[in-house]
């Protein structure tokens, strides 16, 4: 059930979202506020302050079309435990220069309502006690080479601490920081505890987050989610949520 929130109480989530270049989810409206065709967009939040807040245009054909002054985006803001969904009017299409890089963005008016949306359409499972292998990120910088940003980006190594249908959440050595921030798709491995072989996907990096011991936590959404990786991994999650509840219940 979606509640109305003050614009104070989701302020903290933009910032954090902004401070670690993280993306929001946005989708167009049409004029009686139901979606159009061609899904949502996962980009970058630029920046906001209390009249507007910025978002990286989005690069589908489609965008073209529907990303115009006046038009209406839902937007969906994700920074745990919380979640935000708000409609907002388009004010206006600009460029500006991040990073040394010009960017075509998209300049949002504040919205009136903003709502805390806590459904999920995936639950996440903590892997903590399972025997469960690493997984093998490799850089798709062949496939993606100018949004994943360096050609240089290494492969690691990276503990898994939880997984869902819709993604994977690792740890890995602080020093994975500056390439995370810049090379954001990798191949990603790994295998369930039940003896099936491994998966193979495609993933990019949305969150990360400084840990102590020099580590640093990585959350990866799968892109595109593969109907038959997401059924295998909705499986095993539903049967360790079983196992995990009635575990609580002994």
């Amino acid at each position: 059930m979606a509640t109305s929130v003050s614009r104070t109480q989701w302020e903290p989530s933009l910032q954090a979202i902004v401070n670690a270049r993280g993306t929001v989810l946005a989708s167009p409206l049409d004029d009686s506020g139901e979606p159009l065709a061609g899904g949502a967009w996962r980009i970058r939040l630029m920046s906001f302050d209390h009249k507007a807040f910025v978002i990286e245009a989005p690069g589908t054909a489609d965008a073209v079309e529907q990303v115009f002054p006046g038009c209406r985006l839902e937007v969906l803001v994700v920074w745990p435990p919380h979640r935000w969904r708000c409609c907002a009017t388009v004010a206006g299409l600009m460029r500006c220069v991040s990073e040394d890089k010009v960017l075509d963005v998209v300049s949002l008016n504040q919205p009136y309502e903003v709502q805390s949306a806590q459904r999920r359409e995936f639950f996440r499972v903590s892997t903590a006690g399972m025997k469960l292998e690493s997984a093998q990120l490799i850089p798709a910088v062949d496939r993606y080479e100018q949004v994943s940003g360096i050609a240089s980006a290494e492969s690691f190594t990276g503990n898994v601490v939880s997984v869902s249908g819709g993604g994977i959440a690792v740890t890995g050595p602080i020093s994975l920081q500056r390439q995370i921030e810049q090379a954001t798709y990798y191949e990603c491995r790994f295998a369930l505890p039940d003896g099936s072989p491994p998966i193979d996907c495609l993933v990019r990096v949305v969150r990360w987050q400084a840990l102590k011991n020099d580590r640093m936590f990585i959350g990866c959404q799968f892109e595109p989610r593969d109907p038959v990786v997401v059924d295998r991994i909705c499986r095993f999650t539903t049967w360790i949520q079983r196992k995990q509840l009635r575990r609580r219940r002994a």
